[in-house]
């Protein structure tokens, strides 16, 4: 069947508009050129993909499957209307249904890329990576700069536990597109497993909150408590705790998210359906969650093994430590408590402190655990404390300057 130009010239509009994700204007270009050519199959095919894509607000889920079998009868020779009948049938969870037209895509146009990526995806949904891994391959093969299949690829060696393999390909996508949201979401959970925060920190910090609501309509309403939430989170770390060696990032990353954590957002976050991105933010509301609860004063204790000290928010340690240093001159030995009462924060945080600044011998002192207690050697102490003072007074006035 020959189409009209000017339904060709429309359905061409509506695509370069899915290429930016408007996805509203694509659907009222395609709407156009069906009304142009109401037979015009790639156009239906299209129109029940956007749909899909904004979450079925104005066709249901099985409107669309019932218009993706209307464009493949009319048009069973084309690998566009097969492609998208198997993407239909892979948002039914029918997948051996999406392969087989997958399978029948490729065989009419091996080199049709989405045809190889989209079978890589339903094998992912299946669990079996080895498979999608080498779809994917596939498709990257064909398309070097395909940006989603190398993020999905970063994604599915995550799945698999091969980290080192999955950060290679999330920065080759994000190298490609340096706002690609899921990428820099991977790489992010990915680092806060290996507790490395500091890169997660500099890829979370990399997200375009805006770019997000873009890109996924269909989750608009989560999306938004999500990028409040990011927005919250990735305060930039001030130069001043970038120079204190037991800060680094992980300091301002810890203390951020102990300060701004909302509950509300974790309990909406619970309900995410986001399986066309391999749920990826689901993961990472479950790995800062974890986090957050070990940021809790009740238990520091635990905090020892990552390093408490880089929980305690920059205003408490300075306060803590000049009470510190300001009673180990008068002082030969002192009760936890005691400093407690002088600064009025938490013993446990105190201890945290105390025990950082006899790490780095910034004092000459011994902590001992059954009597809660500081034993100074007061000389030694006598003889660094103005250097030290000094210095805590250089870092609180950089602090305050650069609030000002």
């Amino acid at each position: 069947m020959k189409i009209p130009k000017k339904a060709q010239d429309l359905y061409n509009i509506a695509a370069k508009h899915i290429d930016n994700k408007e996805y509203k204007k694509a659907l009222n270009f395609f709407k156009k050129a069906l009304e142009i050519e109401p037979n015009y199959a790639e156009a239906m095919s299209k129109l029940g993909y956007v749909h899909s894509i904004l979450n079925y607000k104005e066709m249901s889920k099985e409107e669309v499957y019932e218009l993706s079998k209307r464009a493949l009868n009319l048009n069973p020779k084309s690998p566009i209307t097969w492609n998208y009948m198997g993407n239909t049938y892979r948002n039914k969870k029918e997948f051996n249904k999406a392969i087989e037209c997958f399978e029948k895509v490729i065989e009419l146009d091996p080199n049709y890329v989405k045809a190889w990526f989209n079978m890589g995806l339903t094998y992912g949904d299946k669990k079996e990576y080895n498979k999608e891994i080498s779809y994917l391959e596939k498709a990257i093969e064909l398309d070097p700069n395909y940006v989603k299949a190398w993020s999905i690829m970063g994604l599915t060696y995550r799945n698999k536990k091969e980290h080192n393999k999955a950060i290679s390909y999330l920065e080759k996508a994000i190298e490609l597109d340096s706002n690609d949201f899921v990428s820099l979401s991977c790489l992010g959970a990915i680092y806060i497993e290996k507790k490395e925060i500091d890169l997660a920190l500099f890829y979370f910090k990399k997200i375009d909150p805006e770019l997000i609501k873009k890109n996924y309509p269909e989750n608009l309403e989560i999306v938004k408590e999500f990028s409040q939430f990011f927005q919250e989170m990735i305060k930039i770390p001030s130069e001043q705790e970038k120079k204190y060696q037991n800060f680094r990032l992980c300091q301002s990353y810890f203390r951020e998210l102990a300060k701004n954590t909302n509950e509300e957002i974790f309990k909406k976050l619970s309900y995410i359906d986001l399986s066309n991105i391999k749920n990826i933010l689901y993961d990472l509301k479950n790995h800062i969650h974890d986090f957050k609860n070990e940021v809790d004063k009740k238990n520091v204790k635990k905090l020892m093994e990552l390093e408490a000290i880089a929980i305690i928010p920059w205003s408490m340690q300075g306060k803590i430590r000049r009470t510190i240093l300001k009673l180990g001159v008068k002082y030969s030995r002192l009760q936890i408590a005691e400093i407690g009462e002088k600064c009025g924060e938490p013993e446990d945080c105190i201890i945290v402190v105390a025990r950082d600044m006899i790490k780095n011998k910034e004092i000459y002192a011994e902590y001992f655990k059954s009597t809660k207690s500081l034993v100074f050697d007061q000389q030694a102490n006598i003889d660094e404390i103005d250097n030290l003072m000094k210095k805590f007074e250089e870092w609180e006035k950089e602090s305050r300057d650069k609030k000002l």
